[in-house]
């Protein structure tokens, strides 16, 4: 009964979500196109760099077609995540979080692992990719799920309080590889 109660403590201490708070704003019909790519996440964050906030700027920096800029834009401000201001846009809200039950979260990842593949095939000695295969004790497996999730939770922060000059994308992957019987 008390390892029971101890296992649920621990699993609710290395949810995500519940770690770091869960924010969804938009309704279900806008969630679903909003995580259907990177585009419009990657477009919403470019807008906090002052730069950044106009289309056409958005258009170089993203690699999109000014058209499909102006689509994500017109969705962007329909769903209250952006806003326009004269010839500019600008965010409203940046800190949106699913949780892992959202039935979004697989395409969220899915969206971001793609991008990471691009990344992998550019070669930028300025981007940093890690993999690796490793076999360590179940409490060693908690010790590293609690320092990732800590560790995220300092790099939010600094986020947070940081200049918005670069859009960089963030993935963390610590996964158990056996088969589920």
């Amino acid at each position: 009964y008390f390892q029971e109660q101890i296992n649920q403590i621990r699993m609710s201490f290395l949810d995500v979500t519940k770690r770091l708070g869960q924010r969804n704003i938009m309704n279900e019909e806008n969630r679903a196109i909003f995580y259907g790519s990177w585009i419009y996440l990657a477009t919403q964050i470019g807008l906090t760099i002052t730069d950044w906030q106009t289309p056409a700027i958005l258009s170089d920096r993203l690699g999109l077609s000014r058209m499909k800029v102006a689509e994500i834009l017109t969705f962007l401000c329909k769903a209250g995540l952006v806003r326009k201001k004269n010839d500019d846009f600008e965010p409203m809200e940046t800190k949106i979080r699913l949780g892992r039950n959202s039935k979004h979260i697989l395409k969220h990842h899915l969206n971001w692992r793609l991008k990471a593949i691009e990344s992998l095939e550019q070669e930028d000695v300025n981007d940093m990719h890690y993999s690796s295969v490793v076999s360590l004790s179940a409490q060693d497996v908690l010790k590293i799920k609690d320092r990732l999730l800590e560790q995220l939770k300092e790099n939010l922060d600094t986020v947070s309080k940081s200049k918005e000059e670069r859009l960089y994308a963030y993935n963390i992957d610590f996964f158990n590889l056996e088969k589920k019987t």
